[in-house]
């Protein structure tokens, strides 16, 4: 079953990345895979094309997926259910990249989120060095930053308990509801049945 974080963990992990001196360039893309659920490749491949300001809509059908051959190459493809989703934008996620782009060079094609080379973030490498080191300086049981999307799922359930929306939002399609079902029925906290009659 996926652990998710405490909300006082993600808290403790936003400040971690916001002060820290070599990583702080770091803490707008760990604050996006917490707001968002994305999955990891698919937040490495956002662009500012799949942004839209005038609506408050991100819209996530593409990744930078591994290459089969080599863990280090990225190829961009649709995402992994194949799936069109809409997600709308909350006024924390709206402000945090309209921040971004207004100091990004605003082409369409760039990363939302590009390595301090502006190239595409190495998940692997900054897992085992950044990831890593956060959690163990912060005493949090390690859990891999995958994570992040089991915990928006996790607390969207817990505050909303709308399945269809979550599966909507996190799996483009109410096909999602059951693996929504068989993977975190078991960690949101006890369901309410309310008076009916």
């Amino acid at each position: 079953m996926p652990k998710p974080f405490s909300a006082e963990e993600v808290r403790a992990i936003f400040n971690w990345f916001e002060n820290h001196k070599y990583y702080s360039y770091y803490a707008d893309y760990v604050k996006f895979l917490f707001l968002t659920g994305t999955r990891t490749s698919e937040a490495i491949g956002l662009q500012w094309k799949h942004i839209d300001f005038d609506r408050n809509l991100m819209f996530i059908y593409e990744s930078l997926g591994r290459d089969r051959g080599s863990s280090a190459q990225r190829t961009r493809k649709t995402t992994k259910n194949k799936k069109l989703r809409e997600f709308p934008l909350s006024n924390s996620l709206l402000e945090l990249l309209r921040s971004r782009y207004a100091s990004s060079n605003k082409s369409p094609k760039s990363l939302v989120f590009p390595s301090p080379r502006s190239k595409a973030i190495n998940d692997r490498n900054f897992s085992q060095r950044i990831w890593k080191n956060c959690l163990k300086d912060l005493e949090i049981e390690h859990r891999p930053n995958y994570n992040t999307r089991h915990t928006f799922i996790s607390h969207f359930l817990e505050k909303t308990k709308d399945v269809v929306k979550c599966a909507s939002l996190t799996h483009g399609s109410k096909s999602g509801i059951q693996t929504i079902y068989k993977n975190y029925a078991g960690i949101i906290s006890r369901l309410e049945v309310p008076e009916l009659f």
